[in-house]
């Protein structure tokens, strides 16, 4: 069976890398404090489950019990996961040697400044990529990955959220290989998903999952055509 009512809940590196094994062979339910439903991370396991070697899954966003990617969803693979806060995720790379943490700076200020009133999907606009353009690692520039998710948990529910997401999307979306997965965890906001759809192209599946939250599904060769 690929899905499980096991749970994640106990998030102790030692009970992590104990049930990691068994990750491998099928899908367990991520832990309460979890952004996304257990429905929502399906898609990338089974993308991860289904690839023989060399597994890669790209993560914007240091959510809640970020641990659960590298060791329940990509566990025989190789996880970073991409957030400003460095303290925060060198602690977690130290205590999960399975995850990597890559530093990037959001620039929601300056771009709030330049979108001003106007609506979110002006960011469509060639003059803003520069903005939505992200310095990512090497490590990741360098990479061909299998799976992307841009989770970026939003503060307090401010516009700043629905940006870097934005930003995150658009970096994202220089990083697609024909087969690559995207999930983008914000897909209930239809202005968030103007945009995105304005980079990626339409998403293939849209998942429901926690407190009215969508996560929206896209193949990395569906891109529109036109200069991004």
């Amino acid at each position: 069976s690929s899905s499980s009512s096991s749970s994640a809940s106990n998030l102790s590196p030692d009970v992590d890398r104990a049930n990691s094994n068994r990750a491998a062979q099928e899908l367990i339910a991520p832990p309460p404090d979890f952004p996304l439903s257990e429905a929502q991370v399906k898609p990338a396991w089974e993308k991860l489950h289904a690839i023989s070697s060399s597994k890669r899954l790209l993560v914007f966003g240091l959510g809640p019990a970020a641990n659960y990617w590298p060791l329940y969803i990509n566990p025989r693979g190789k996880t970073v996961v991409l957030d400003e806060n460095l303290e925060e995720g060198n602690q977690l790379s130290k205590r999960v040697s399975e995850l990597s943490f890559g530093h990037v700076l959001f620039k929601e200020e300056q771009l709030q400044k330049q979108l001003g009133a106007s609506p979110l999907e002006a960011l469509l606009s060639p003059t803003m990529h520069p903005l939505l353009k992200l310095a990512l690692p090497h490590q990741v520039k360098s990479l061909t990955w299998d799976v992307i998710v841009v989770e970026g948990r939003s503060r307090n529910g401010d516009e700043s959220g629905a940006l870097r997401r934005m930003q995150a999307v658009y970096s994202a979306s220089k990083l697609l290989s024909p087969s690559t997965l995207l999930l983008f965890s914000a897909c209930q906001d239809a202005a968030e998903r103007m945009v995105v759809e304005g980079i990626l192209g339409k998403h293939k599946e849209m998942i429901e999952g926690k407190d009215g939250g969508s996560v929206c599904v896209y193949l990395g060769g569906a891109q529109p055509s036109g200069e991004l």
